[in-house]
């Protein structure tokens, strides 16, 4: 595809739904996700083992989701305005009505004889919109306005900062107006949507801080960016 037209292809993938032994069964529970468009997109739902004797499901464990949403889309007046090949039964309104959704693990239940709470998680709340071209070198969110001019592809080239092309390229080649802005990290908007915090059955938790690599391309230029990494990991007791 080039900047207006986009060709789509429909995928179909193949599931693994059961997996036997001569006296045991694992099922995997498939359901419809919207995130995704086209038929062949699933997830995950449950697996269930059972005993192929008796028939006696012994352990059940439950995948339970939402979806990150977000509410920001300046870029539905370009996305709109491009030529979409989409083979049938695809639409282009069902395609472009996915672009603002990512599938969300919320909780998950196992569940043998009897009941637990479930494992809860909970992530960063910043959710940028999935065609955001508002992205460091490395694909993470950093904010920069970088789609101001336009939303041609030449926009992710960036004017300042890291591999920035400031003037040296000639206008008559690439006008400054036709590219970006800048495609630097930014330390904090890059942990959108990144797991902040599980919670266990049993009331205690685990929270996750993150950082930026750093990293070097001289004695003296230090380079933020190349994705995040875990800073710390701390452990609470129930209550706390």
């Amino acid at each position: 595809s080039n900047d207006q037209f986009q060709n789509v292809v429909m995928q179909s993938p193949y599931y693994l739904t059961r997996a036997e032994t001569v006296d045991a069964a694992v099922d995997f529970v498939l359901d419809t996700r919207t995130d995704l468009y086209g038929p062949g997109s699933r997830r995950l739902i449950q697996i269930k083992v059972s005993d192929k004797l008796t028939g006696i499901v012994k352990k059940t464990t439950t995948f339970n989701y939402s979806y990150f949403q977000s509410n920001y889309n300046p870029w539905a007046s370009y996305l709109n305005s491009l030529f979409y090949s989409l083979p049938s039964p695809l639409t282009t309104i069902g395609y472009l009505g996915c672009s603002n959704s990512r599938l969300r693990l919320d909780s998950v239940n196992i569940n043998a004889s009897t009941y637990q709470p479930p494992y809860r998680f909970s992530y960063n709340s910043v959710v940028p919109d999935k065609y955001s071209y508002s992205q460091d070198h490395w694909g993470y969110y950093n904010g920069a306005n970088n789609q101001s001019n336009g939303y041609s592809f030449t926009h992710l080239i960036p004017f300042s900062g890291i591999g920035g092309v400031q003037n040296l390229i000639p206008a008559d080649v690439l006008s400054i107006s036709s590219i970006g802005f800048t495609r630097d990290c930014d330390s904090s908007l890059m942990q959108a949507m990144v797991l902040n915090n599980l919670v266990y059955p049993t009331g205690g938790s685990t929270s996750f801080t993150y950082e930026p690599h750093q990293s070097s391309t001289a004695s003296t230029a230090h380079v933020t960016g190349g994705g995040l990494r875990v800073k710390t990991i701390r452990n609470y007791e129930s209550g706390n």
